[in-house]
């Protein structure tokens, strides 16, 4: 209420931009928390939108406010963990002081946390039946530290799409803390998107050779907190019209 439901300024101006400018006929929400980022935009009449959400104490909201989007109809919500396997049960600590830092990859330090065991899927498994090559895909992933696994589990849609244009979150901590090396998850990055970074000043960087030390580099700190935006086709920053400082 404070913030008038924007607690994420930067992402939800990138995803009004988005719908608006790349017109995705594919969206894919993965950590909906309670839709700030889903429910903020109207979409094309054709597309097909996807929410995962693992914290069960939120879905019932995010389902009233599913109903009361004009895109209903399109908008498929799931109770589940996303994850590079399909089928597991994932140990998830429920952060019932704040929604947002809901995790699988360690406690918060306070008292109010519920563990509870959720299935996982993989994104891909949303799509085994579905043709997608014609598909221009929208994603998001915001999974406090999960990212890496989240889209190793959707390595054959982003393949398959025609193109496809992401932002995720990039948490040191809790990158470390879900057992990534992060080097190595920053290669695997680069080898599938172009990658660009908003600095500490919210500032679009262009892509470069991206590693830990660079990136602690450019944020002066050990500890780096920040979105990544990824791109399969560079072209896509024209389509999207970015400012890139």
């Amino acid at each position: 209420m404070i913030k008038d439901g924007v607690t994420q300024a930067r992402l939800a101006a990138f995803w009004s931009r988005a719908v608006q400018q790349y017109k995705p006929s594919l969206v894919v929400d993965v950590g909906v928390n309670y839709g700030e980022c889903l429910f903020s935009v109207t979409y094309p009449q054709s597309a097909k939108v996807y929410g995962i959400e693992a914290n069960k104490h939120l879905f019932q909201y995010i389902m009233q406010s599913k109903d009361e989007h004009p895109n209903k109809e399109q908008i498929q919500l799931i109770h589940a963990f996303a994850s590079d396997q399909e089928g597991d049960e994932q140990l998830f600590y429920i952060d019932t002081h704040w929604s947002g830092t809901s995790s699988a990859s360690y406690m918060p330090s306070h008292q109010m946390v519920e563990e509870t065991v959720i299935p996982t899927i993989t994104v891909d498994s949303l799509f085994e039946k579905e043709e997608v090559c014609t598909h221009d895909l929208l994603f998001k992933v915001d999974v406090e530290g999960f990212e890496g696994f989240v889209l190793k589990g959707m390595e054959k849609l982003l393949k398959n799409c025609r193109t496809a244009v992401g932002l995720i979150e990039f948490d040191s901590h809790y990158i470390q803390n879900s057992g990534i090396d992060i080097d190595e998850f920053l290669i695997f990055l680069q080898n599938r998107f172009s990658i660009y970074i908003y600095d500490a000043s919210d500032r679009i960087v262009p892509p470069s050779a991206i590693t830990y030390a660079a990136l602690k580099k450019l944020f002066k700190s050990e500890y780096v907190h920040t979105d990544f935006l990824l791109l399969t086709d560079d072209a896509l920053k024209d389509c999207l019209d970015l400012d890139i400082g």
